[in-house]
């Protein structure tokens, strides 16, 4: 259950209610803020589905392979630029 109340109902004790002792109870403080709240739920929820289905990649924890026929040299220059600006390895010749 959702409260959103006037600022003079505020401080009364609505928990504690015989009716509501048993149900859970969340103070809002507006209806805009419950909106926000159920997206991002579900938005979670939405990703947790897709996490089952495809699997979680550490980028940091990954190998890239970059330009392997060397023709691309701009764009292995480009990115080897980047992966040195993350901190990453870049190791020139094959391992």
């Amino acid at each position: 259950m959702y409260l959103t109340k006037k600022k003079a109902f505020q401080m009364l004790p609505w928990e504690n209610m015989p009716s509501l002792r048993e149900q859970e109870v969340y103070r809002m403080p507006s209806v805009a803020s419950i909106l926000v709240t159920l997206q991002r739920r579900s938005a979670l929820e939405e990703a947790v589905k897709l996490a089952g289905t495809f699997p979680l990649i550490d980028p940091l924890d990954a190998f890239y392979l970059l330009n392997p026929s060397g023709d691309c040299s701009n764009t292995q220059t480009t990115f080897e630029d980047w992966l040195r600006f993350q901190n990453m390895q870049v190791c020139l010749t094959p391992v």
